[in-house]
């Protein structure tokens, strides 16, 4: 790749990634609310967060701390879609199983939930 050919595969990933999530919220929107992928993360994250990150993330940004998370959450997203993006430029395995990774965490946020039924799953198995 030149010096700056991995700008457009890094763009197109986070755009694949953008839809995919577009996609996943309509789909929750439909079948399963509670079931969005960029929420049932962030709540699988504050759950497993130590109570001393959870006191800090309080004491720093106050009742502010949930959108700050959720912020958090999509810069993780956008730099980890322009890295699937330029991984598959490279090799189109490894952006695929880096998508496929995220996916995953998605299923496994929305059905570890207390009340998960299957139909939770389906929207981050569409925006996979």
């Amino acid at each position: 790749m030149t010096r700056r050919s991995w700008l457009w595969p890094a763009l197109a990933g986070v755009a694949a990634v953008a839809f995919g999530l577009g996609v996943a919220e309509f789909a929750a929107g439909f079948l399963a609310p509670r079931a969005s992928p960029v929420l049932t993360v962030g709540a699988l994250l504050i759950d497993l967060a130590p109570p001393w990150a959870k006191d800090a993330a309080i004491a720093l940004f106050g009742t502010g701390d949930k959108a700050a998370l959720l912020v958090g959450i999509g810069l993780v997203l956008v730099a980890l879609a322009g890295l699937a993006g330029w991984l598959h430029a490279l090799r189109p395995w490894a952006g695929r199983l880096l998508i496929v990774a995220g996916g995953v965490v998605g299923i496994v946020a929305a059905t570890s939930r207390a009340g998960a039924s299957v139909l939770d799953a389906v929207p981050a198995t569409v925006a996979m």
